[in-house]
């Protein structure tokens, strides 16, 4: 590769298991990969810092690259049976987790509408209380103005 394409052959510490074209088990090791996330978010994003070489196309227009299936801002209708797969699966996983949290939401409501009535009884409570607390007070100089003055 040196002498024909003047191409150096490294490796780049931590991008290994991107190298790597096995299906199977390292598909999913890849998929979890930093450097792979962060790849496909700069896909997803357009960013600059993520340029192709390719003859023809580009990385979301080539169906058989390596990238394809996890690239998720591809309008559906282009979208190969992999990625449609890809994406319901993390789809229907949300709507799992939705199922789950919206019980416990309405749950949390029903909890939070209980303890503002309570707060609410307990301000009025407290202005009442409060009003008479002033009533008293006011009460309590009348009187103590009357016993001076019968002095």
């Amino acid at each position: 590769m040196r002498t024909d394409h003047n191409i150096i052959d490294s490796i780049i510490e931590g991008y290994e298991t991107l190298a790597s074209t096995v299906k199977g088990d390292s598909d999913s090791s890849m998929e979890e990969h930093p450097g792979f996330k962060r790849m496909i978010h700069l896909l997803d994003k357009d960013h600059e810092e993520m340029r192709s070489w390719m003859k023809l196309g580009t990385i979301k227009t080539n169906k058989s690259g390596i990238f394809w299936r996890y690239i998720t801002s591809i309008d559906p209708h282009s979208m190969s049976r992999a990625q449609l797969v890809h994406n319901t699966k993390k789809l229907s996983a949300l709507t799992e987790e939705h199922t789950k949290l919206k019980k416990a939401h309405e749950a949390l409501q029903g909890a939070y509408a209980a303890q503002a009535n309570e707060l609410r009884i307990a301000r009025t409570q407290n202005e009442d209380f409060y009003t008479q607390l002033c009533q008293k007070i006011s009460e309590c100089g009348a009187l103590k103005r009357q016993l001076i003055q019968k002095k």
